[in-house]
């Protein structure tokens, strides 16, 4: 009873937005934890001979970014990356591909960490991230703090598969740049007209 009651409390906070002013105060707090990540991942992006960093960054409205501001999604797997390119582009115009990328963050937050979700008043149950908005304006708030980098976060795509995610990188909160968080090494598979081919 007690657990289900905290659940429901939980439950109330995240769909009540908790005001940017308490996220702050667990940043501050400590209650909140930012930790450097190294992780492989893979992004899907446009394809070029010799690929820069800055060719990922969209600045288009999303699950976890406003429109305008500069954003890199990546995932914890090419296959991630395929379904989640899937879920918002249906019918390429052009070829894409799906980059492998080291990924290196100063200060990001994994919210996939029932801590990380508690610290900020989400709900302990996978469904809380299908909230759109509430995402937007959590990741919105983290990055106005300026503290934070980047996440990671449940994939929408893979709700019953947790080791499988996606990163969100909030390219003008990088401390040490474009060119030293994000550094790609090769192609892992194209998608053209609709279909993928791996390299």
């Amino acid at each position: 009873m007690e657990e289900r009651a905290a659940q429901r409390a939980s439950e109330a906070r995240w769909k009540a937005r908790p005001i940017a002013k308490e996220i702050r105060g667990s940043l501050c707090a400590g209650g909140l934890q930012i930790q450097p990540v190294s992780l492989e991942t893979w992004a899907t992006g446009p394809h070029a001979s010799d690929p820069e960093p800055a060719m990922l960054v969209s600045a288009k409205r999303n699950r976890w970014s406003s429109e305008g501001q500069p954003t890199i999604y990546a995932s914890s797997d090419a296959g991630v990356a395929l379904a989640e390119y899937g879920r918002h582009r249906r019918q390429p115009a052009t070829v894409t591909v799906a980059w492998e990328i080291e990924l290196t963050l100063e200060r990001a937050v994994d919210l996939r960490s029932f801590e990380a979700r508690a610290a900020l008043g989400i709900p302990d149950e996978a469904t809380w991230v299908l909230d759109a908005d509430r995402c937007q304006w959590l990741a919105s708030t983290l990055r106005a703090d300026g503290r934070v980098d980047g996440l990671l976060v449940p994939s929408v795509a893979f709700l019953d598969q947790p080791d499988r995610w996606n990163a969100v990188i909030f390219v003008d909160r990088l401390g040490a740049g474009l060119s030293k968080s994000i550094h790609i090494r090769q192609q892992a598979a194209t998608i053209l007209r609709g279909a993928a081919h791996h390299a």
